[in-house]
């Protein structure tokens, strides 16, 4: 398994500036500049110990759930033989939600392993390819492990 992407969701709170600026790669705010810096900060002194590769997937999502304040967020990594997604690590997701694995043409998470970019949905019931679940808004973001 060498592509992994990152599902953050449901991002309400986010302001108009913010949401842009996540689009287009602006500069954050202060604000947010500042809670991102912490969520780095807590997230590389949990990641300095012994971890095993589970413990490390979980760690981010939790990081990422609590520090910048999302609702939830998944880790999914590709299996490289069936191109499926496998969830290795959840934030906050609902228990009768399965979603654990996601095929090839479903999902928006899909998309940032095609393309390799960050990719935001105001409003996933709008989407195609989005497979029913929470709703609400969703950022993509791909993240290589490993390879190229």
């Amino acid at each position: 398994m060498l592509a992994v992407a990152l599902i953050i969701g449901r991002i309400s709170h986010l302001n108009q500036k913010q949401k842009k600026a996540l689009l287009t790669h602006e500069s954050l705010d202060e604000e947010r500049q500042a809670k991102l810096q912490t969520a780095l900060y807590q997230l590389s002194m949990a990641l300095s110990s012994p971890l095993s590769e589970d413990d490390i997937f979980q760690k981010v999502v939790d990081t990422l759930g609590k520090v910048l304040g999302y609702d939830y967020a998944n880790f999914f990594m590709v299996d490289e033989e069936s191109g499926a997604r496998i969830r290795k690590a959840g934030f906050n997701w609902p228990k009768d939600l399965a979603h654990d694995r996601l095929l090839p043409g479903q999902g928006l998470s899909e998309r940032p392993l095609l393309d390799g970019k960050l990719h935001y949905s105001p409003n996933v019931s709008k989407e195609p390819s989005y497979v029913p679940g929470i709703g609400g808004s969703e950022v993509d973001v791909p993240v290589r492990i490993g390879g190229t």
